[in-house]
């Protein structure tokens, strides 16, 4: 985690891209992206055998954390969601990937985990170079299992979000699917990054656990330090480092307003959307997720006016007929 810094500089307003909607006040919790330093030394033929063993042992522990995390994915928001993990299974099985890895380990006598690191880094060059936002957004699904093959490999554990105790504005320059995951909604009121897109995963998943969330900040991971006050509206995409009182003030205003309307819409609940000569406007929901039904129901409304259909195809495979029909 990065440093506290001294304060006294004014409030900074940036715009990003609000990919979960909410409002949040928070100490920030930086966190910093780069992994330590991988391993690199000269290994003989006769410990390749030994290296490709450990690889082997460091994909099947790998595959057991990413399939208790799809489970624990599934139980909380539904398969939909833990779909999403499906990427990184299929990168650990990649025969592609695995091939070139034992291929590079016989050329250049190298151990496994500078090999790993440089047969990925090849893979998430060349899909971060693809103008599709989709497809480049998948080249956070291979670093995301690299850096947990290569923790695996070094005997490591993965918790930075575990290790969160106090509430906060979780700040990284990127958030990995897993790193979503394995949050405390209770802990992380926020988190906000320098990269993402409206279609990346983890954009996907802070929706689904309602977490407000923007995107696409460039440099916030640097100009935030640890225990600053930040402010959070994921529904316009901005953040407010260090905000000053005026600015708490006009969005403790908005909130009280905001749960002022709230309420005074739940007490309409039981009565029907009727003008005062007695014409029925039914009230539907725009949704993107199945998962999004419960509130529906919540709050009685008469159905479903808009369902985006295209979040059906965010995922790494394509939804067959049945599939679909299921969703609809």
């Amino acid at each position: 985690m990065k440093d506290r810094i001294p304060e006294g500089r004014g409030e900074l307003v940036l715009q990003g891209i609000g990919v979960s909607p909410g409002v949040a006040v928070g100490e920030a919790v930086v966190f910093l992206q780069e992994d330590s330093a991988v391993p690199d030394y000269i290994i003989t033929d006769a410990e390749i055998p030994a290296e490709i063993s450990r690889f082997e042992e460091a994909l099947i522990a790998t595959r057991h954390q990413i399939a208790e995390i799809q489970q624990k994915v599934s139980r909380a928001l539904g398969d939909k969601h833990a779909g999403i993990f499906e990427a990184h299974l299929l990168v650990v099985d990649d025969r592609y990937l695995i091939e070139e890895v034992i291929k590079e380990l016989h050329a250049q006598h190298r151990n496994v985990e500078y090999i790993m690191e440089s047969v990925a880094n090849r893979y998430t060059r060349m899909l971060s170079e693809i103008e599709d936002d989709y497809l480049r957004e998948r080249s956070a699904d291979v670093h995301d299992v690299t850096r947990r093959v290569i923790k695996n490999l070094a005997g490591e554990t993965d918790g930075r979000m575990d290790d969160l105790e106090r509430p906060c504005i979780a700040v990284a320059h990127d958030f990995l699917p897993s790193d979503t995951v394995g949050m405390d909604r209770s802990v992380v009121h926020a988190f906000i990054s320098d990269l993402g897109s409206a279609t990346s995963h983890t954009a996907i998943m802070a929706r689904a656990l309602e977490v407000p969330a923007v995107v696409g900040l460039r440099s916030v991971s640097s100009q935030v330090s640890t225990g600053e006050t930040v402010l959070v509206d994921g529904a316009k995409g901005v953040v407010v480092i260090r905000p000053t009182s005026a600015r708490l003030l006009e969005y403790a205003r908005k909130a009280e307003e905001q749960k002022t309307i709230l309420c005074e819409l739940e007490a309409l609940n039981d009565k029907p959307a009727e003008t005062l000569d007695g014409f029925r406007i039914p009230i539907a929901a725009n949704i993107e997720l199945p998962s999004e039904i419960e509130g529906v129901r919540r709050h009685q409304l008469q159905g479903v006016g808009l369902f985006r259909t295209e979040f059906m195809f965010l995922g790494d495979t394509l939804p067959d007929e049945q599939e679909q029909f299921e969703v609809y």
